[in-house]
């Protein structure tokens, strides 16, 4: 049987998701830190594989930004932004959001911002803030491997699409992760996202 969700228009997820995001976000539910992200997180990071592993990204993504703020920085490379939201990636509100997403030119990028940031000693240089690393490591999990290798462990998360070597590989299927987690997940469309951001960003001018 089809699942209702696969007939909607891009409108109608857009005006499903505003109904309900906007009041949760309006009334101040969010949360303070980024409990979905610890929920799948790991010392030496993580991989998220299946159908429905950008849906987890995005959610995880959207929470952290959408947390307490100041508390989380996300980090991912410009192709991995294009992959979650496709062409509704102009629409993330990154200038709205540039104390808190950081969006680089290449991996490279993201793992010599680490670099430079555990060199600098995490605590001071981030001032408590932490950093939630998303990314298709591919070919250079090797190298990002070893850059979490070279934090504290405390103030990096890395979730990464793909299967990864060195620690767990989530999967997620179109209905969430298997296995079912403890609390419900939620996988979030590329149009859920926008919404949720736009009024997360709308709340805090």
């Amino acid at each position: 049987m089809m699942k209702r969700a696969t007939t909607l228009t891009g409108h109608q997820i857009f005006d499903r998701a505003a109904a309900g995001l906007a009041t949760i976000l309006r009334g101040g539910s969010r949360r303070t830190m980024h409990q979905l992200s610890a929920d799948y997180s790991h010392p030496h990071g993580a991989g998220v594989i299946g159908a429905g592993a950008d849906g987890l990204l995005r959610a995880v993504l959207v929470e952290a930004l959408t947390a307490r703020p100041g508390s989380i920085e996300v980090l991912m490379p410009q192709d991995d932004l294009l992959r979650l939201f496709g062409d509704l990636a102009h629409r993330v509100p990154r200038e709205q959001l540039d104390e808190v997403l950081r969006v680089a030119d290449s991996l490279e990028d993201t793992i010599e911002y680490v670099e430079e940031a555990a060199s600098a000693g995490l605590g001071s240089a981030l001032k408590g803030q932490q950093i939630l690393w998303i990314a298709t490591p591919r070919a250079d999990a090797d190298v990002v491997y070893r850059t979490l290798q070279g934090c504290s462990g405390t103030a990096v998360t890395g979730l990464f699409n793909g299967l990864w070597p060195y620690g767990p590989t989530h999967v997620v299927e179109e209905d969430g992760p298997r296995p079912r987690p403890q609390r419900p997940v939620r996988l979030v469309t590329a149009p859920q996202a926008i919404v949720r951001l736009d009024a997360a960003t709308a709340s805090r001018m």
